[in-house]
């Protein structure tokens, strides 16, 4: 996978970024269905900005909520339990 780049090319992503984002979303999506609100106030937070202001856009946001989504299930020992008893 290619490091996202930022809708402003003067602003750069840090792998620490990335990173830190990951956790923050897994965490969000492991304790609680995933808001549109609480995806958008980590990006803020983790990239100092706003999508307004290009520091990250939401295709950026949506493809980091997957990635997160899948580490989280990954991670989990009864998620094939789960996901049979659905």
């Amino acid at each position: 996978m290619s490091k996202p780049r930022t809708a402003n090319p003067a602003l750069a992503i840090s792998e620490a970024d990335l990173a830190s984002a990951l956790a923050q979303i897994g965490t969000e999506v492991d304790d609680q269905p995933l808001r549109s609100s609480a995806l958008a106030r980590i990006m803020r937070e983790t990239f100092h900005g706003s999508d307004a202001g290009g520091a990250w856009d939401w295709r950026m946001a949506y493809d980091m909520m997957q990635a997160a989504a899948i580490q989280v299930f990954l991670r989990g020992a009864g998620a094939t339990a789960d996901i049979a008893n659905a």
